[in-house]
């Protein structure tokens, strides 16, 4: 469903189409909100930085650069000339052919961690500081592959909003919408129908909200097998 579509189920739902910004902001929240609930591997977007300084050990990368950046995943080196090389079957250069450590994956740390037990710095690893990403390698990088969990686009004019669990599992959002609009309007019964919660002693699956998301997690949460 697209923004509109989102607002014109919940009043269904609610049956309170009178209250239109009430709605709309419930709906925007609970988008953010089922986004933000978990880490859902559907949310991961991959960027390739190209630093500026080639030559480098260590690296800092502004976040605020990966649009609707949310919290990182994964940071890979990366060789995007020996990887075209190797797809396309044709022979490295040396420099390219046997290059250390070029497509590693990095070590997220806290800033407290970045020295080992001998109280050197570590190498291959990142942390965030602020709004810095920092990178330190034990090769020269240029490249890197950043995963990064990505925040839903909650334009509010429904231009360019999107959230794949929207489109996909929409009544996650449409249920917590609803149960928003009727607290607010002190429909407590009819809230509780919507959010509560489950009771895994008696094999209560908890409200429309809560069954949703059940669902939503057995499809689309990070693991295993993806």
């Amino acid at each position: 469903m697209n923004l509109s579509q989102l607002i014109s189920a919940v009043y269904t739902e609610t049956n309170r189409p009178d209250l239109v910004s009430e709605t709309q902001q419930a709906v925007l929240e609970s988008t953010l909100y089922v986004h933000t609930i978990d880490f859902w591997r559907k949310d991961v977007c991959e960027a390739l930085v190209v630093f500026d300084q080639p030559l480098n050990y260590l690296q800092v990368l502004d976040i605020s650069s990966l649009p609707l950046f949310r919290k990182i995943s994964y940071i890979r080196k990366t060789n995007p000339i020996a990887t075209q090389m190797q797809q396309t079957g044709g022979q490295l250069p040396y420099t390219y052919a046997y290059p250390p450590n070029q497509f590693d994956f990095l070590t997220g740390v806290d800033v407290g961690d970045v020295l080992d037990e001998y109280g050197y710095e570590r190498q291959d690893i990142y942390y965030e500081a602020g709004d810095q990403l920092n990178i330190k390698s034990s090769t020269q990088l240029q490249y890197a592959t950043v995963g990064y969990y990505a925040f839903p686009n909650l334009d509010a004019s429904g231009v360019n909003f999107f959230s794949w669990i929207a489109r996909d599992y929409p009544y996650a959002i449409v249920y917590k919408a609803t149960s928003a609009i009727f607290g607010k309007i002190g429909e407590d019964k009819a809230y509780a129908m919507y959010m509560r919660p489950p009771n895994m002693r008696t094999g209560d699956e908890g409200g429309e909200f809560h069954k949703q998301m059940a669902i939503l997690r057995m499809n689309s949460i990070v693991g295993k097998g993806w």
